[in-house]
């Protein structure tokens, strides 16, 4: 979960598509504090590889925005989306037009964290795609 209690473990998951299944596997965790493990959230850029290890499989996802390019109030839910679609007009840097809302048809990731070190009302958002998984 992303509830307070969750993210001062580590990094929380929305509810949705878990690490490689189609839809978006959206995560959030603390830039400060409770372990920190986002970070260097706002040093990533488009092209960095992200993985996402779990007990079956490790999950490659390469970034296709800067987080630094999307920073949103925390209201605007739809980058947890199954498809993360943005309002009309408002689509961010390197970020690639999705097909639809209705369906999601690729694996996606989303990285969600506080805009600032400590408490912020907006936050900094990265995309991302799966290139690959590797069985253990």
């Amino acid at each position: 979960g992303v509830r307070d209690e969750d993210l001062v473990r580590g990094i929380g998951h929305f509810a949705g598509a878990a690490p490689g299944q189609i839809g978006n596997f959206a995560v959030s965790g603390h830039r400060a504090t409770h372990g920190e493990p986002f970070a260097g959230l706002s040093e990533l850029r488009p092209g960095d590889q992200i993985e996402v290890e779990t007990s079956t499989a490790t999950y490659t996802y390469e970034l296709d925005t800067d987080p630094n390019d999307v920073v949103l109030p925390f209201e605007q839910s739809w980058v947890i989306d199954p498809v993360p679609v943005p309002p009309a007009g408002q689509t961010p840097p390197g970020m690639q037009p999705l097909p639809s809302a209705d369906a999601p048809t690729q694996a996606l990731i989303t990285l969600t964290t506080s805009a600032e070190m400590f408490h912020s009302d907006e936050r900094l958002v990265a995309f991302g795609h799966l290139l690959r998984t590797t069985p253990k």
